[in-house]
């Protein structure tokens, strides 16, 4: 797959090192880090559905923190990290005979600290409700460093040459709450190719 990344060049010459770089820092700007998060209804209402074994037989309120501690949502989380408010609108008890499942109705907000790294909010229907989910920024790009640039070689008729870097990263509140799904530091290659009006990022 070809990125529309060049560079002119009159010659046949190495990659230049500063020319690499410009090329991968706008390549990984790009392909920001991202999760979607959902958000309930229009009214911020989420039901939230889990197997009745998370929680003991009195429906004991403190195994919900755990969950939503661990749950890919997260929102308990969150909302320490103060992007998120949330309220318990009502928790759905289950009997003895009736341990497959449960529910829970929770209120949840964006906070205006949130909004630095929501890239958007969208709608869509489900189950005939209104469903909203936002996506968010899980790391900054801080800068890239270039760690190796082989000397160009011929391949299938073209002139190559591979490029090794770091890419650093600043990971946002939302980063940090989803560790796991992102990283701040990425080392990879990336291989240029010459073509007559200059080197491409392939």
């Amino acid at each position: 797959m070809l990125f529309p990344f060049f560079l002119m060049s009159c010659s046949n010459a190495g990659l230049p090192q500063d020319q690499a770089l410009t090329m991968i820092t706008e390549y990984l700007e790009q392909k920001p880090a991202t999760h979607k998060l959902y958000l309930g209804d229009d009214d911020g209402n989420l039901v939230y559905y889990y197997p009745a074994h998370y929680y003991d037989i009195n429906h004991n309120y403190s195994k919900l923190g755990d969950k939503f501690e661990s749950d890919p949502f997260r929102y308990v989380a969150l909302s320490q990290k103060g992007i998120i408010t949330y309220r318990v609108l009502k928790l759905n008890h289950y009997t003895k005979e009736d341990r497959s499942h449960s529910s829970d109705w929770f209120e949840i907000h964006l906070t205006p600290m949130a909004m630095e790294h929501v890239i958007n909010v969208e709608s869509h229907r489900e189950r005939g409700k209104v469903i909203r989910s936002a996506t968010v920024s899980l790391a900054e790009l801080d800068r890239v460093e270039i760690t190796g640039i082989t000397e160009p070689y011929d391949l299938l008729g073209h002139k190559m040459a591979d490029v090794t870097y770091r890419a650093i990263y600043r990971l946002t509140p939302f980063g940090e709450v989803f560790r796991d799904l992102v990283a701040d530091v990425v080392e990879e290659t990336k291989t240029f190719v010459m073509y007559s009006d200059g080197w491409r990022l392939e």
